[in-house]
């Protein structure tokens, strides 16, 4: 459930009552409107920021809210260290294994057996020859139940940290070990 929308309504209720009674609680408890007012400012600048991130942040390319890693290595190695990795742990394989190649990304599904989910990226040439960028785009339901859930924008800040984090440990650090023990 989002509570973003909520979270919005007590904030302003508190801001109203806070600000009615803004010279009394000055005067009379000036630490608890300090406190007040820094408690405010904090669901503020979070909220805003949540709002930029989920609604505003997506106005960069084809895959806005993307979350990408640079990997040193030539495109043609990560993919190989990709099959490598899915080799040695099938438990990431995908039941339908679809990679494919769609003029500038290659698409690479894994799974996450744990929480039976499908993992959406793609990889595309770097900045240059010797590097490759290797974006997280989403998370799907293994049985297809509901849509894709777009990483950065369909999950609230820490699950959206969690899932990064996730990402990261299985399969980025898994796959960056491939690719340097073979330089």
């Amino acid at each position: 459930m989002d509570i973003g929308l909520p979270l919005l309504g007590v904030v302003v209720f508190i801001a109203i009552i806070a600000f009615r009674k803004l010279k009394t609680i000055k005067q009379s408890r000036p630490f608890i409107f300090g406190g007040v007012i820094f408690i405010s400012c904090f669901l503020f600048l979070f909220g805003a920021n949540e709002f930029f991130r989920r609604v505003l942040g997506g106005f960069a390319g084809s895959y806005p809210f993307a979350e990408s890693w640079n990997i040193a290595a030539k495109e043609e190695d990560v993919i190989k260290a990709i099959q490598e990795l899915k080799d040695k742990n099938p438990n990431l394989r995908p039941q339908n294994d679809t990679s494919f190649r769609s003029s500038y990304w290659f698409h690479v599904d894994f799974n996450y057996p744990d929480t039976k989910q499908i993992v959406h990226t793609w990889t595309r040439p770097g900045t240059n020859e010797f590097t490759t960028d290797l974006a997280f785009i989403s998370l799907s339901s293994s049985d297809k139940n509901g849509g894709d859930k777009l990483i950065n924008k369909d999950f609230w800040y820490w699950s959206n940290k969690q899932e990064i984090n996730k990402f990261k440990t299985q399969i980025i650090d898994k796959l960056e070990q491939i690719v340097y023990s073979k330089k």
